[in-house]
């Protein structure tokens, strides 16, 4: 049951999910600006992902343990430990599969993609209007040049 759990977090743990996510990364034709875009959901997906099905993951086990407690104390003793460790690896799968249902990825997926893209309004924002206080600052300074110049001449 351990070596099942420790597999289960490794699997579904953020490193994991995002190098599973990206095998479907965005094809060499895309412009910069949608693979950047890309590669930004797919952290905030995998992040909000993992942090969903961690909980699922081990209430399901937990209550997957407790049957496996039952029945396999009976299989050992009839065919041996061989058996069991099958049964063990096919409700496994099961137990991941049904994690897996119970979050609902594709709207995680869309929420990811429009909170990238609102991030990356708000950054372009930001953007435009420190680079229009770089120019107010300049044309305040340039003012202010003038302004002594002028008076010098005076």
């Amino acid at each position: 049951y351990k070596m099942l759990k420790s597999m289960a977090f490794e699997l579904f743990n953020i490193e994991a999910l995002s190098a599973f996510f990206r095998a479907s990364s965005a094809q060499k034709d895309v412009p910069a600006g949608l693979a950047r875009a890309f590669d930004e959901s797919i952290d905030m997906l995998t992040t909000s992902f993992a942090e969903s099905i961690t909980p699922e993951l081990k209430q399901l086990l937990s209550a997957q343990r407790r049957v496996w407690r039952k029945r396999l104390g009976h299989s050992l003793q009839d065919s041996g430990c061989h058996v069991a460790a099958e049964q063990m690896r096919n409700s496994f799968l099961d137990v991941a599969l049904e994690a897996c249902t119970k979050v609902n990825i594709e709207e995680m997926a869309r929420s990811a993609w429009s909170r990238q893209h609102d991030l990356h309004r708000q950054s372009e924002k930001d953007e435009q209007r420190a680079a229009a206080g770089e120019q107010a600052d300049a044309a305040v300074v340039g003012n202010k040049k003038k302004y002594k110049n002028r008076q010098r001449g005076v």
